[in-house]
């Protein structure tokens, strides 16, 4: 509902920046949300839940243990399109690590229980059928890792870089996958009398798949022409 007020509203003088932020943090939110209320539907299928804080070094560690009931699973919400099924089976460790002071990485790390369990990536429905059988040979896999920067500089350059390792369950041989996202937003300040805005002019996407043998890249560019 307040995001759309927000969206209903005019612009306030000076307020363009503003809208964005509360634009921006209210999606989020609303994602949360669903995925939270996908998981508390789901509550019946879940056997127990741990959670812990640790502290290391002067930091927060965040640690979880989710266990499903046999033969059940636990499926995260979708939230964006072509979102792969993420789904929690049997037993399965996740621990959100702090952001690196040399790296500035947000890590978080799956690890698989005694009983096999832990947390899948399937890429079902007609779109990675296709793109299995026409483009590469992506596999349903295992959440190992995920590692994730966002960077801004002074420029207004912002750049998002995500790796996910994998353990592909249909190859026995080297079942080693990683899938890399990377995202460049380069943006130009326009001062007006009574605002500040901050335009993209050009955005640069990159979407990897990398096998023990090979590394299939996608690449795209968007340009805004100069006013």
């Amino acid at each position: 509902m307040l995001l759309k007020r927000v969206r209903e509203a005019g612009t306030s003088a000076g307020g363009d920046a503003l809208v964005s932020g509360v634009r921006s943090a209210v999606s989020a939110a609303g994602r949360g949300i669903r995925v939270l209320e996908g998981f508390a539907t789901q509550w019946d299928r879940v056997e127990r839940v741990e959670a812990a804080l640790l502290r290391k070094d002067g930091q927060t560690i965040f640690e979880a243990v989710l266990a499903v009931r046999p033969g059940r699973e636990v499926r995260l919400a979708t939230v964006m399109p072509f979102q792969p099924v993420v789904a929690f089976r049997g037993t399965g460790r996740l621990a959100v690590l702090p952001s690196d002071p040399r790296t500035g990485e947000v890590v978080v790390s799956f690890e698989r229980g005694e009983d096999g369990g832990g947390v899948q990536m399937r890429f079902e429905g007609i779109v990675y059928g296709l793109a299995r059988l026409l483009v590469l040979p992506i596999h349903d896999a295992w959440l190992r890792e995920v590692r994730v920067l966002a960077d801004l500089d002074k420029t207004g350059t912002g750049m998002i870089h995500a790796a996910v390792m994998l353990e592909a369950t249909g190859d026995r041989r080297d079942p080693r996958r990683t899938i890399v996202y990377k995202e460049v937003r380069r943006r130009r300040v326009e001062r007006r009398a009574m605002s500040v805005r901050y335009p993209v002019t050009s955005k640069v996407r990159t979407f990897s798949y990398v096998t023990p043998g090979k590394r299939y890249t996608y690449y795209s560019a968007e340009r805004t022409p100069e006013p």
